[in-house]
């Protein structure tokens, strides 16, 4: 008898508006939108606290091309906390005649973010840009060397190529090339390029 009734009550409480989901928090956007977030998560106002899965909750977020990561919390007694992180558009990868924004974990993101002459370009060749998908392995790295290169630098730059064996090479405004090589002892080529082109006179 006890056990039966506690099953009715346990029962009882799921079908309670008390334990209704009343608001879903979303923090972290920037360019996403809130209502794309929610649709992903799967999560409804009106769902039950107890039972809303917040693992495929958060499987469905990490699956949109501009999520990085993502929490997904209760926080009682009737609401759920969705934190997520967005990719990072870092450079404009060029394939061919295809143009894509890359985050700086190296993946391909969705087209209208609006940065595109904000960033800097790297040219690739033969290489399938597809939403959502991160970077072949030789494009990947080159990306890497873009995210540790600061700011001041990277502006200078301007563009870059990566060839066939995986060399990379960066472009300055005045056609200048500075032949970077295969993507390795990236701190000192770094360094070396930053120490030789602050002593260069542009002008000549």
């Amino acid at each position: 008898v006890c056990v039966a009734a506690l099953i009715a009550a346990v029962v009882a409480t799921l079908g309670s508006p008390l334990t209704d989901v009343d608001h879903v928090r979303v923090t972290g956007l920037e360019r996403l939108s809130e209502e794309t977030v929610l649709s992903a998560s799967g999560l409804e106002i009106g769902d039950q606290i107890l039972t809303a899965d917040l693992a495929v909750a958060r499987d469905g977020l990490r699956d949109l091309p501009m999520v990085s990561g993502a929490r997904v919390v209760r926080e009682w007694p009737s609401t759920i906390h969705i934190d997520v992180v967005e990719e990072v558009p870092l450079v404009l990868v060029r394939s061919g005649e295809v143009e894509r924004v890359v985050s700086r974990s190296g993946r391909v993101l969705p087209d209208g973010l609006g940065v595109l002459g904000d960033l800097p370009l790297l040219e690739v060749g033969g290489v399938e840009l597809i939403e959502g998908e991160p970077l072949a392995e030789g494009p990947r790295a080159a990306v890497g060397v873009f995210s540790r290169i600061p700011d001041v630098l990277r502006t200078t730059l301007g563009s870059a190529s990566v060839d066939g064996s995986g060399g990379l090479t960066s472009h300055l405004a005045d056609d200048a090339s500075v032949l970077c090589g295969p993507v390795e002892d990236v701190p000192a080529k770094i360094a070396a390029t930053d120490a030789f082109l602050t002593r260069v006179i542009e002008d000549c």
